[in-house]
């Protein structure tokens, strides 16, 4: 009973599906059923996927020396995940931990940067300069430990969503938890 009540207590909520709820509340879209989403065909359900307009996003990965490898891991999922789930996209990718290590402009069939560079102290202010530079981006998403070594920058005028790896909360935008990971 104490497990059973204890789960009902504290509810695991899955994270990539509130990044991808997220990031697909950003952009208006239409929904078909041909082709059926993929992410749902293994388990023999048939669900409309997304067609419609273009996502353009800001997706920034800390590559801080405090983020693990298997988070890093998890990031990289989870950007692939969004990129399947839009037929037309931009994604201005970002790997950063005090600077911009990598710097990239993503479009269908081209290759997410997997190899991370960096691993030095973390800042947000580099990309926020970048993003604010972008001339329209549906939202920023920010996978990070939340742990910057100068503190949050000021919050941009597009949604933020925060994916943390750690129990930290940003003082703005949404955060997600990573919650549920399995065992290292």
């Amino acid at each position: 009973w104490a497990s059973l009540i204890g789960e009902l207590l504290h509810p695991q909520i899955d994270w990539r599906e509130r990044l991808r709820v997220f990031v697909q509340n950003t952009v208006k879209n239409n929904y078909r059923l041909t082709p059926p989403n993929k992410r749902h065909l293994w388990r023999g359900i048939y669900l409309p996927g997304i067609y419609g307009d273009s996502l353009e996003v800001a997706v920034a990965i800390d590559t801080s020396g405090s983020v693990s490898n298997k988070d890093l891991q998890a990031f990289i999922t989870e950007i692939q995940a969004i990129c399947d789930s839009f037929e037309s996209y931009t994604i201005y990718y970002y790997q950063c931990d005090a600077q911009i290590q990598v710097e990239k402009v993503l479009e269908p069939g081209d290759e997410i940067p997997r190899q991370m560079k960096g691993r030095g102290g973390t800042s947000f202010k580099p990309v926020f300069q970048k993003v604010q530079e972008l001339p329209y981006v549906d939202c920023l998403v920010y996978l990070s430990d939340l742990y910057p070594n100068d503190g949050f920058p000021s919050p941009l005028d597009v949604p933020t969503v925060w994916v943390s790896s750690t129990d930290q909360v940003a003082p703005y935008g949404e955060t997600l938890p990573i919650k549920g990971r399995e065992p290292e």
